[in-house]
């Protein structure tokens, strides 16, 4: 389960494991790929920097 707060505040329930995995990559995308804009990272780096992000 996620939950987002402020300005649009929404609760996101996932399924499987899967599911929340896909939805973690999608939620980070932008921290992940922005200096690579329009390009997007690959799965292994971008699973990297997520790491370190949720490490924080």
């Amino acid at each position: 389960m996620r939950s987002d707060y402020g300005d649009h505040p929404d609760t996101i329930v996932s399924a499987s494991e899967s599911e929340f995995l896909e939805a973690l990559r999608k939620f980070y995308a932008w921290e992940t790929s922005k200096y690579v804009y329009p390009e997007m990272v690959s799965d292994l780096v971008a699973w990297k920097l997520m790491l370190r992000l949720l490490r924080k």
